[in-house]
């Protein structure tokens, strides 16, 4: 990395370009190109770094330029193309990186071959539009993954961000992403569920009723340092299963409204299952921890070998 700062270009110009490259120009780095297919907004993105003399093109084979890190922030299915692309161009860099969660740093390849490194660097954040303000850099995380060298270089820029960064192993990429939608994609999704139900049942209620419910339960997982077991609460750590037999029977109650209520039971019983083993590890008490809880696990086992769900 030069002196007088480190030196990076861009293939994209969405949400990820626009959350990362502000905050590197604000902590030193030079923003020296973009290629984007959206020049306009390519354009400002470079603006907003406060880099009026970067080389901006709609392709990536139009870059000509040298830089420490060149990252390709554009969907999956573009990756290995646009790769190649660049692998065709005048473009140099000392790290050529791609930031997908899903896809190993592998697909870069044909930019190997001038010996530069190559690494995917993945933000695990949820990166909305417009909104990068937001983002607690200090509390971020991204997972690198390539060889050790690569893996260095793509740890310093992360560094400059202000966030913190772990490796992945490239044979588990798939099951890496996996995680990260489980904790994201799919928990938006569940809210939504869990509002379905609220709004039947209380139709005044809003929306932050329940997502206040959901911060404190994430405050409390943080606050033990992500030991799900101590941040469990609920009917399941208190032993109370008749609570649980109640939800039960009223999801079977919402029977009428067809699959969109066989849907929510379902969700309900399939992330039951999951915490009874928490619950399990969570309860002190051993002679509740094995009467009740075990109770209904071998019953919530046998329903699923009958191939349904147990009625309440």
């Amino acid at each position: 990395m030069s002196a007088d700062g480190p030196s990076f270009a861009l293939v994209g110009s969405g949400a990820v370009a626009s959350a990362l490259a502000p905050r590197w120009c604000a902590r030193g780095a030079r923003l020296v190109g973009i290629a984007s297919r959206d020049r306009a907004g390519a354009a400002h993105l470079a603006t907003r770094c406060g880099a009026s003399t970067a080389e901006v093109c709609e392709h990536a084979r139009e870059l000509a330029l040298g830089c420490d890190l060149l990252l390709l922030a554009v969907p999956d299915a573009q990756i290995v193309s646009v790769a190649q692309e660049l692998a065709q161009s005048r473009a140099r860099a000392e790290l050529f990186a791609h930031a997908s969660g899903a896809v190993p740093s592998a697909a870069l390849a044909p930019l190997g071959a001038s010996g530069a490194a190559l690494a995917a660097i993945h933000p695990l954040l949820a990166l909305p539009p417009g909104r990068t303000s937001e983002i607690d850099w200090a509390n971020a995380h991204f997972g690198l993954e390539g060889d050790a060298l690569a893996v260095g270089l793509a740890r310093e820029w992360v560094e400059r961000l202000g966030a913190r960064s772990f490796a992945v192993r490239p044979e588990a990429k798939a099951l890496y992403h996996a995680a990260a939608v489980l904790a994201s994609n799919d928990l938006v999704a569940l809210l939504a569920e869990a509002q379905r139900c609220l709004h039947v049942a209380a139709p005044e209620a809003p929306p932050s009723a329940l997502l206040s419910l959901a911060e404190s339960a994430l405050r409390a997982l943080r606050a033990r340092d992500g030991a799900a077991a101590q941040a469990l609460s609920g009917p399941l750590v208190r032993g109370d299963v008749g609570t649980v037999r109640e939800h039960l029977a009223a999801f079977d109650a919402l029977a009428s409204e067809g699959a969109a209520a066989e849907r929510l039971r379902e969700v309900y019983v399939a992330l039951l299952r999951a915490a009874l083993p928490l619950a399990e590890l969570a309860r002190a008490d051993a002679e509740l921890r094995d009467g009740a809880l075990r109770q209904l696990a071998e019953e919530l086992e046998r329903s699923r070998s009958r191939g349904g769900e147990p009625r309440a």
